[in-house]
């Protein structure tokens, strides 16, 4: 939060085995309310690799098409490349019209062949972020749940205060996707139903829901907040974070953050 001047938000990092869905107020970390998910750029990687097996196609220099084998995976970096350059979420319902624009992509690959990318696959594929995981349990339901398991009083402030983060986060259009499904999923909720009659005032708060875009890049916002906070200098520890070069030393480890006291 120090890389974007705030100090109030539910910080969301699409990081590469694991998704961290995390509190802060008032620059604290609560660790306590610390939601995490295995939907993350690891889980996308093998979910455009089946994809790329079943409606992708080779093509040699001759402009011959070979079928991909079925145990067939491109190089992790060409995967990387196909998810960083050629992705896109669409707008909600609006699949259909976006095919017909977005067209198809020729990539070369080292082995001398082209790699027909489909626009099918790449409006597609990082709809799997939106996806329940092994848990049967979506971002967009653990971001309600953070929320939900924070304080009452800065349960509006934090749902007005989303920060997305994670080089999965800067594919274009995730960020408005994310907007619009957190506010399809707390509008669809029977609150009376579902035991959560205490939580009405949420869905009052709908139109508050801001995912605010971040100063620095989003893969590296983490890094660069992390650098001011070793920048600064904190009066008698105030954030319960600071590890001096000495007591590192001396120590060989650094506290347990998720264990301070709120």
């Amino acid at each position: 939060m120090f890389a974007c001047g705030k100090l109030n938000a539910v910080v969301v990092d699409i990081g590469y085995d694991l998704t961290t869905i995390l509190p802060i107020y008032d620059g604290r970390p609560l660790y306590p309310y610390l939601k995490t998910s295995q939907i993350a750029s690891l889980s996308l990687n093998d979910h455009l690799n089946s994809l790329i097996r079943e409606l992708c196609s080779l093509k040699t220099t001759a402009g011959i098409s070979i079928p991909i084998p079925k145990d067939y995976s491109l190089p992790p970096a060409v995967v990387d490349d196909i998810k960083a350059s050629l992705l896109y979420v669409p707008v909600a319902d609006s699949t259909a019209v976006q095919n017909d624009i977005v067209p198809d992509v020729q990539l070369q690959l080292p082995e001398f062949l082209k790699l027909s990318v489909p626009h099918s696959l790449r409006s597609t594929a990082a709809l799997h972020l939106f996806s329940p995981d092994c848990d049967n349990i979506t971002l967009i339901q653990q971001i309600f749940n953070c929320i939900l398991s924070c304080p009452s009083d800065i349960r509006l402030e934090l749902l007005s205060n989303i920060l997305i983060i994670g080089s999965a986060s800067m594919i274009p259009g995730i960020k408005s996707r994310f907007d619009s499904e957190l506010k399809k999923y707390i509008n669809s909720l029977n609150y009376s139903k579902s035991g959560l009659e205490s939580y009405q005032k949420l869905k009052r708060g709908l139109t508050r829901i801001k995912i605010f875009d971040p100063i620095f890049p989003a893969n590296c916002c983490a890094w660069v907040g992390a650098s001011i906070l070793a920048s600064l200098k904190f009066k008698d520890d105030e954030f319960g974070m600071v590890v001096s070069r000495e007591a590192f030393l001396k120590d060989g480890d650094v506290p347990d953050w998720t264990n301070i006291d709120l």
